[in-house]
């Protein structure tokens, strides 16, 4: 379908979608291309008690598991007791068409055994990422090809994470802005109601 004429057009998906998109621009596609994604299961849990933990999120380094984070610690959350489990790349292939109920269940299970004993659960699911962590070489920042007014941005360009994703989009507003022509001068005056304002 015809979408129309565009002075700029920016691709916000992960890397191999990116890539198929991105064929207009060779170089660009094939940075793209370069970028490979692993999966990640992810399990969500709201406990009936506060899990005593001295801590809102941590790394672990070994095991199935790769990251937990408290979510109901997070500004404008419910306080239900409620936290995130993220299965590292490996596992989650080996378990990549599994059922969801029992990826959440086994989730569950393996954290008991690295925390110790937990409350019981209200709720509990789990979610599989297709394309959650970047890995090999990343772009770094964002993706623009000026002539072609064709870029790409996301969190793979910055290694993943949701910090990669926001770091990614400044960058390519960066590269849009210092494209774009001058604003036309006011005529009547700086300060006027009229005056362009850009705020960051």
């Amino acid at each position: 379908n015809d979408l129309g004429r565009f002075d700029r057009v920016i691709v916000a998906v992960p890397a191999p979608q990116a890539a198929e998109l991105l064929l207009p621009a060779p170089e660009l596609q094939s940075q793209a291309a370069a970028v490979a994604m692993a999966p990640c299961w992810a399990g969500m849990y709201v406990f009936r008690e506060p899990l005593a933990l001295g801590f809102d999120g941590a790394f672990l380094a070994d095991g199935p598991i790769s990251w937990i984070a408290r979510d109901s610690s997070k500004p404008g959350r419910p306080p239900e007791e409620s936290w995130i489990v993220h299965a590292g790349p490996e596992w989650t292939r080996e378990h990549q068409e599994s059922d969801r109920e029992a990826v959440a269940t086994k989730l569950l299970q393996i954290l008991a055994a690295r925390l110790g004993p937990l409350p019981g659960v209200a709720f509990q699911r789990a979610h599989r990422w297709g394309f959650a962590l970047a890995s090999g070489p990343t772009p770094g920042g964002a993706l623009f090809d000026s002539d072609l007014g064709l870029g790409a941005c996301g969190d793979w360009c910055q290694g993943g994470r949701v910090e990669g994703a926001l770091l990614s989009g400044i960058s390519m507003a960066g590269r849009i802005l210092g494209q774009a022509p001058a604003a036309p001068a006011n005529p009547l005056g700086e300060g006027s109601p009229t005056s362009p304002r850009l705020d960051v």
